[in-house]
């Protein structure tokens, strides 16, 4: 008895040790939760201090969508002939729509058509309101993460390339041609080698140019260009397809690659498919602000869907709630070893939201510092609450 005491107090004088350590690297702008399998908080510093959560809000859209449009979703994309022979692709926000996906769908289309000469190859994105601005997206960035959405995207809205030994462009990505359509784009990086965005001009077209090109490459016959347009109640639908993906499976590479985009899209989608189309980020807030309520959830600042924009605005105490209604979604998450987790990276911000697994019991926890060094300080804090888990 006397020994179980001793123990017992041992691991209190050590965990109140750890707690110290943790309050000293902390400040008014930091935060951090810590809870036990039970849901019972083994420490909590500033949990209702609003702070900007970075990426870590990437797990309310996740867990709103799920909520709205159910685990199975799948994005579609739907292919329609007029009488005039146009292909008309018409765009429902795909996320992870990708050249290998684009070619196995245009072997398909051409099977079925191809006793027919293609005019023109329109894109309807009407799905999505027309040139959608993401807060926090830095205006004429050439950053990948601040690729724009759209109802029509493919390869994350980005084009991979490089230079050959003899200093021609090609892609940097088997898969996927280098098009004269991006090439311009591609040499005013003036970069030997890289990913370049697109812009919201190009996004959509972009899109029927690689299926002009896998197309052709089937041995479809196409006269005409690529270009805007509406579909209209006299075309027939010759082919929908249905993503491979799942929601939970775009949800799962959300999380691995903390894709701003993928965010976005599903953000918007939620949108449109509740609140009627076009979907817009307005539209998305509402989705998610629905699900806020019927959880009895707090009301947080939300501007978008990703997390890039530091209009968004959390609790620790809220996003930790969250978390716990995200725990059966838990192997969704990024993994490392026994932590599944979410992080978020800023200038001066960084976060970190996840589940321990020990003894197959999970102890959720949250930190977010907004800061000089916060990178450094989430790390240091990371480590000592790790110890209090025992």
């Amino acid at each position: 008895m006397i020994k179980t005491i001793t123990v017992l107090f041992l691991t209190l004088v050590a965990s109140i040790a750890y707690s110290s350590n943790i309050n000293e690297l902390l400040d008014k702008n930091s935060t951090v939760i810590l809870k036990d399998h039970l849901e019972r908080t083994i420490i909590s510093i500033n949990s209702d201090k609003i702070l900007i959560p970075a990426s870590t809000l990437k797990i309310l859209t996740a867990l709103s969508a799920i909520d709205s449009l159910g685990s199975d979703y799948r994005f579609k994309t739907d292919f329609y002939m007029n009488e005039r022979f146009d292909l008309i692709i018409k765009g429902y926000g795909d996320p992870v729509l990708i050249s290998e996906i684009i070619e196995s769908v245009s072997e398909k289309i051409a099977k079925k058509i191809n006793k027919y000469k293609v005019k023109d190859i329109i894109l309807d994105g009407s799905f999505f309101k027309k040139n959608i601005t993401i807060p926090g997206v830095i205006k004429n960035s050439s950053q990948p993460y601040d690729a724009p959405n759209g109802a029509i995207c493919s390869n994350f809205n980005t084009v991979f390339f490089e230079k050959n030994k003899t200093g021609k462009f090609i892609s940097g990505e088997k898969q996927t041609p280098l098009l004269d359509f991006t090439l311009k784009r591609v040499k005013d990086t003036k970069l030997d080698k890289g990913r370049v965005k697109l812009n919201s001009n190009d996004s959509l077209l972009y899109t029927g140019h690689l299926f002009k090109y896998f197309l052709q490459k089937k041995g479809l016959k196409i006269d005409g260009s690529v270009k805007r347009g509406v579909l209209n109640n006299k075309a027939n639908k010759i082919y929908e397809y249905n993503s491979v993906y799942t929601l939970n499976d775009v949800i799962k590479k959300l999380m691995l690659f903390s894709n701003n985009f993928i965010a976005n899209q599903v953000f918007i989608t939620m949108g449109a498919e509740k609140k009627g189309v076009p979907g817009d980020l307005k539209k998305g807030m509402e989705v998610v602000s629905n699900y806020l309520k019927k959880t009895n959830k707090k009301h947080l600042s939300l501007v978008e869907g990703s997390g890039i924009s530091r209009n968004n605005k959390i609790s620790s105490a809220d996003l930790m709630t969250i978390l716990l209604d995200f725990k059966i979604h838990y192997k969704l998450l990024k993994n490392e070893g026994n932590d599944f987790f979410k992080t978020g990276t800023m200038r001066d911000i960084s976060s970190r939201v996840g589940f321990i697994k020990k003894n197959n019991k999970l102890y959720s926890y949250v930190i977010i510092i907004n800061g000089d060094n916060a990178y450094l300080r989430l790390n240091k804090i990371y480590k000592q609450m790790k110890k209090l888990i025992k």
